[in-house]
């Protein structure tokens, strides 16, 4: 299996970092930091009005490519508390983040909550439990499937970077752009295969572009496809 082929394929996000490299930019590790604690707590614990509308801008200011200045205000209005803790999400503020930095951070978003899913799913382990046992068959799935949106994710806010994909104007007809926009503004993605269909309408028959839209998996602002749809880039 080549790299790009893992890249589609792997349920590992560390696996997804590596393979990433220089194309995780700090851009791209907010709109994941952001999608990811959105859909969380969607799923498992609905956040407040005021730590959502918080999110609302953090997630605003990563798709602007906002400067420090921009992000040091909103840090100063980070609200606090167990309940929702936003403030997890403090390390993808700094404009000083290395790649490396990423590496190390972003998993802290993800890791905790897909092992208490799965401690939770699979119960106390025995006093016998052992590589191939069957509770530790029963962790293993139930930690995969609570950490799969977060490689989807991954996935859905970086292009494969061992790929060579590019928009073509041609594909941005009403219909295209239209269905991107509506889906980017309401933050709701169920359209993705039917902007596949609309970009094969157009003229497009890249693999990557359409298999993306018509796959069942998560997707958030800065979605590549959409962003590609809208000639943006993150």
């Amino acid at each position: 299996m080549t790299p790009a082929d893992e890249w589609a394929t792997t349920d590992d996000p560390q696996r997804l970092l590596a393979l990433a490299s220089e194309a995780f930019t700090l851009t791209a590790a907010r709109l994941f930091a952001a999608g990811y604690f959105r859909h969380r707590h969607e799923h498992h614990d609905p956040l407040p009005k005021s730590p959502l509308a918080w999110l609302d801008e953090y997630e605003r200011l990563a798709l602007e490519g906002a400067t420090g200045s921009a992000w040091d205000k909103l840090r100063q209005r980070t609200p606090r508390g167990r309940a929702y803790a936003v403030h997890t999400l403090a390390p993808y503020f700094c404009p000083e983040c290395t790649a490396v930095d990423l590496n190390f951070n972003l998993p802290t978003l993800y890791c905790g909550h897909a092992v208490m899913a799965a401690s939770h799913a699979a119960g106390p382990p025995p006093a016998d439990v052992h590589p191939g046992h069957e509770w530790h068959r029963r962790f293993q799935a139930a930690y995969f499937a609570a950490i799969r949106p977060a490689v989807e994710l991954i996935r859905c806010v970086i292009l494969n970077p061992l790929r060579d994909v590019s928009f073509d104007d041609s594909w941005r007809t009403s219909t295209a752009v239209g269905l991107a926009q509506t889906m980017f503004d309401a933050r709701a993605f169920d359209a993705m295969p039917i902007l596949a269909d609309a970009l094969q309408d157009a003229g497009c028959e890249d693999a990557d572009v359409l298999n993306h839209c018509r796959l069942d998996e998560t997707h958030t602002r800065g979605c590549w496809v959409v962003e590609g749809g809208l000639n943006r880039a993150n």
